[in-house]
């Protein structure tokens, strides 16, 4: 199945909702919108996607809102399903962007992973079956690339 990487962030950015301004420094819903706006080969903030990895690899979850530092905001509510896609997908464009080149010391196959984990959260993620594909075909590059 070949996938359309700008169209996928298209359909993703779409399904993303709105939300009011919040008081937080951190709404994962804006977040995610402008990442979706951008184009497959945009780069995004690794620190930010770090954050969020160990979101989803230590709390198994998304919060919709996060004070400074991705400390818990207060009261604490989930991400949107879609907001967990559009995570998912900037991800695995950041994986895309690293997977053998020689600045990836690894940080390709985290987001991978996490991306995977992210769309596993919760029932309804939009795009589900395109990202799990995407990241099967991150996957089976890398490891082509290792066996060889």
């Amino acid at each position: 199945m070949t996938i359309d990487h700008n169209q996928l962030f298209a359909q993703i950015l779409a399904a993303i909702p709105t939300t009011a301004e919040h008081s937080t420094a951190i709404d994962t819903s804006k977040l995610a919108r402008e990442w979706m706006s951008q184009t497959i080969d945009d780069v995004r903030s690794r620190a930010t996607l770090d954050s969020l990895c160990r979101q989803i690899d230590v709390r198994k979850r998304i919060s919709a809102t996060y004070d400074e530092g991705f400390k818990r905001h207060e009261p604490e509510t989930s991400a949107h399903p879609a907001v967990l896609a559009g995570v998912a997908a900037a991800m695995l464009a950041t994986a895309q962007q690293l997977s053998g080149t020689d600045t990836d010391d690894g940080f390709a196959l985290k987001c991978v992973n996490s991306a995977l984990k992210a769309i596993a959260l919760v029932d309804g993620v939009p795009n589900a079956a395109q990202l799990r594909a995407w990241s099967l075909e991150l996957l089976d590059a890398h490891t082509e690339r290792t066996t060889r």
